[in-house]
């Protein structure tokens, strides 16, 4: 049931994002066009990360994210927001992530809710607010992806989990890599001994002790 799930939403993507495609857009904001990830693996990082969360009210960021398909995955384990700075996916992105009340015969009615997607510079936005961080190398310019990087790592507060899928930059020393299954976690901690007590923590939870 999953993998039938998660293939109707990669192809209802495929539908959705080909008519939105810009190339002018890309190349002028060095950004990538649309590309998605594992919804599979991506699933399997919010489970993992949910696992490690102690805070009841865990806020969730996807950096460039898109059409808004993983913020409204994400919701189902976090607060979830995104920030997407292209107008057309952003406008998507608010769409999918709209609060409806459904109704008889598929009917439906937009809720009013708080607005989870902005139209931001990833470069210039304050990653402090989150608890955990997706993005999946938004900007094809390898300088500006280091930057943008750096920019997480360095405004984002300890204990905040990174989930940084292909990243392009060197990890500062108080980055540190979780021993997760999956690998791709990764928790801002300064202090060494704080670091070693949250690995021991990690380990434990994933090995069933």
């Amino acid at each position: 049931m999953r993998k039938k799930l998660i293939y109707a939403i990669n192809q209802l993507e495929r539908i959705i994002y080909e008519p939105l495609f810009d190339q002018g857009y890309v190349d002028k904001n060095h950004a990538w066009d649309y590309v998605s990830y594992s919804f599979d693996h991506f699933l399997t990082h919010l489970k993992e990360a949910k696992k490690i969360t102690s805070k009841r009210k865990v806020k969730f960021l996807d950096v460039g994210c898109g059409l808004g398909t993983k913020v409204c995955l994400a919701s189902s384990f976090f607060d979830s927001y995104g920030i997407e700075l292209n107008s057309k996916y952003y406008k998507v992105a608010k769409d999918v992530n709209t609060p409806r009340k459904f109704h008889t015969y598929g009917r439906y009615e937009d809720r009013k809710g708080a607005d989870c997607i902005f139209k931001e510079d990833a470069l210039n936005f304050d990653y402090n607010p989150y608890d955990v961080i997706y993005f999946f190398r938004p900007l094809s310019d390898e300088a500006l992806q280091k930057q943008l990087e750096q920019r997480i790592f360095k405004t984002c507060r300890p204990g905040t989990i990174i989930i940084p899928i292909y990243s392009q930059s060197t990890f500062p020393s108080y980055i540190r890599h979780l021993p997760t299954p999956s690998k791709e976690l990764y928790i801002k901690i300064k202090d060494d001994q704080r670091a070693q007590q949250v690995n021991i923590k990690v380990k434990r939870l994933f090995s069933g002790i």
